[in-house]
């Protein structure tokens, strides 16, 4: 199985008005890791940036404008997917991986087509793995309940897991390990997504007595 793992960095929670500033992947083929790749990129739009985002990311406005072009990045980015991905082939396909994944789907699938592409589906084949799915059913499993949240740093911190949050590759390496974690804890067969969000609602259900 081809994984691709990768987080997102923006500007904004809106994929359309926002835009990314840093990606990073992990390329897994067969439990093997191939490459990993990282690249910080410049804002389409600099009016639109929200501060508290920069806030996170512990960046200033003038630090966005050493960042590479969107179309240089768009384009190198593509140079890694290549080296494993042969995008005619429907068959040969990453299967993303990524934490609240939909998210980051959105914001790399809105990226693209900034860029000019509707294509970003010949890379990857949207059947997302989401760790944070996968932590919902652990908790629904065990019956934790005294989580504050379910952030990746504050998931990672209850399995051990330290890293600097809010940095696209170290939160990849993290989700990763988590995500190893987490398989490996729940699975003989593995359910799907919408399978273990039921699983996670009815919980919810439960112990709220709704």
């Amino acid at each position: 199985m081809k994984l691709l793992y990768f987080d997102v960095e923006t500007t904004g929670l809106n994929p359309v008005k926002n835009d990314i500033i840093q990606f990073a992947c992990i390329v897994e083929i067969d439990e093997e890791i191939k490459e990993e790749y990282q690249i910080k990129i410049k804002p389409f739009d600099f009016t639109t940036i929200a501060t508290e985002a920069l806030e996170t990311n512990g960046l200033k406005l003038e630090d966005l404008y050493t960042f590479e072009q969107p179309k240089i990045a768009f384009i190198a980015i593509q140079n890694v997917f290549a080296k494993y991905i042969n995008r005619m082939d429907k068959t040969d396909k990453f299967t993303p991986v990524a934490y609240n994944g939909k998210f980051d789907l959105d914001f790399m699938q809105t990226f693209f087509k900034k860029n000019g592409s509707n294509y970003f589906g010949a890379w990857q084949n949207w059947q997302l793995l989401d760790p944070l799915v996968l932590f919902r059913y652990y908790c629904y499993k065990n019956n934790i309940t005294h989580l504050s949240n379910h952030k990746l740093e504050t998931v990672c911190n209850y399995f051990g897991i330290t890293f600097k949050a809010h940095d696209a590759m170290e939160d990849v390496k993290a989700m990763r390990k988590l995500h190893k974690i987490l398989c490996n804890s729940l699975f003989v067969d593995k359910p799907t997504n919408d399978e273990l969000e039921e699983a996670y609602e009815d919980y919810i259900k439960e112990n709220t007595n709704e």
